[in-house]
């Protein structure tokens, strides 16, 4: 059986069709009987949604360029 952490770890794959049939099975049986994670993935698809209506924004220059160059140096230290 499906627990309700393992449903949760994996709701998003859920969603988005990333899983097989026997999985997809399993995830509609618990759901079928948990109003609990019912719940939780209707909260879940309700905010993908709504990250979808965010307008696209660049991050600035010069924060990416920090990050590139701490990216660096942190594969520079292994």
């Amino acid at each position: 059986m499906l627990t309700c952490k393992k449903l949760i770890e994996n709701g998003s794959e859920y969603l988005e069709g990333d899983m097989s049939r026997w999985q997809r099975f399993k995830y509609k049986m618990h759901l079928f009987m948990c109003t609990h994670c019912k719940r939780y993935i209707q909260q879940l698809k309700q905010t993908i949604a709504m990250i979808g209506l965010l307008p696209k924004q660049e991050p600035p220059a010069e924060l990416e360029e920090k990050l590139q160059k701490e990216y660096q140096d942190i594969m520079t230290k292994k």
